[in-house]
């Protein structure tokens, strides 16, 4: 049996010192704080409000003046037996700034699901038109415009993409190269305690080397 003390320990400290790292580097996050509920077997582990990161970069070698606000909202649902995580739903929101303009430029999310449907990728990549619930501090003015009519269906098979994933996934994608090595030498041991992933049949095949084609993350 995991203890839940040391699942909520393991998440805050993550969260805090990925954050330290960050807004002490000069690329502000807005911290949440990490809420847990006890159902049965399973503990939720959610944020109470989404992580805002706050006038990043629009990509790694941006222009100074190509700013983004990024919001992050995620639930994640733990096995308190063997403390692997067997969901995972990670929304992101993207919010290009236009002089004191938030345009949402981006909507996406990144599921996992242990027990797996048929024709739905293991993990998986979507496309959405919703934005998260705002943080307090988040303005409340920005224009939707771009997401209004995006599909929304097409699912893209990917890996596990969780908590820790995130921070991986963001900072490779928008910060400076001597940032990233840094990061990574002084987070990683937090990041590297998030519960990974449960297995399944799919899950099994894949990492037995039977193929890693998209294909292979279906349950067909």
């Amino acid at each position: 049996m995991v203890n839940v003390g040391y699942v909520q320990g393991v998440y805050q400290n993550c969260l805090a010192e990925t954050c330290r790292f960050l807004n002490k580097h000069g690329f502000a996050v807005i911290v949440s704080r990490v809420g847990l509920d006890k159902d049965g077997q399973e503990l939720v582990v959610t944020l109470a409000e989404p992580l805002y990161f706050k006038d990043w970069p629009y990509r790694t070698g941006a222009k100074p003046n190509e700013k983004l606000d990024i919001l992050a909202e995620i639930t994640e649902t733990i096995s308190l037996n063997d403390g692997h995580c067997v969901r995972s739903t990670l929304r992101l929101n993207y919010f290009r700034l236009d002089g004191e303009k938030r345009i949402a430029c981006e909507a996406i999310h990144y599921d996992f699901d242990a027990t797996v449907e048929k024709q739905h990728p293991v993990c998986h990549a979507q496309n959405s038109n919703s934005i998260v619930a705002l943080p307090e501090i988040f303005p409340e003015t920005y224009d939707a415009t771009p997401l209004a009519k995006r599909h929304q269906d097409i699912r893209i098979p990917t890996a596990f993409v969780n908590f820790a994933g995130l921070f991986a996934k963001l900072i490779a994608d928008h910060l400076p190269a001597d940032t990233v090595s840094e990061f990574w030498s002084t987070c990683k041991s937090y990041i590297d305690k998030i519960p990974a992933h449960a297995s399944n049949d799919v899950v099994k095949e894949i990492l037995a080397g039977k193929s890693l084609q998209s294909h292979s993350w279906y349950k067909w």
